[in-house]
């Protein structure tokens, strides 16, 4: 817990290394989304959603993967998070 509290912290300019670790480990504790918005209240981001331009210049592929792994949304688990 504590290596993974610092490692977040030495992250800090590395925001996408730092949501990794967090999501890998659990660590840091963090509050969890108190807002009701794009994910539910209480939940973590899981994901990132295609941006347009991938939509745009991919759009087959985009729905395969959307048929595959579910929703484009940053609540859905991407394959190798699942609970």
């Amino acid at each position: 817990q504590q290596i993974n509290t610092q490692y977040w912290i030495a992250s800090f300019l590395n925001g996408n290394e730092a949501w990794s670790n967090f999501r890998r480990s659990g660590f840091p504790a963090l509050a969890a989304n108190p807002y009701v918005g794009d994910i539910p209240a209480g939940t973590f981001i899981r994901r990132l959603t295609y941006p347009v331009s991938e939509i745009s210049a991919n759009t087959t592929n985009v729905n395969e993967a959307i048929a595959r792994q579910g929703p484009d949304r940053m609540d859905t688990r991407v394959w190798w998070d699942k609970p």
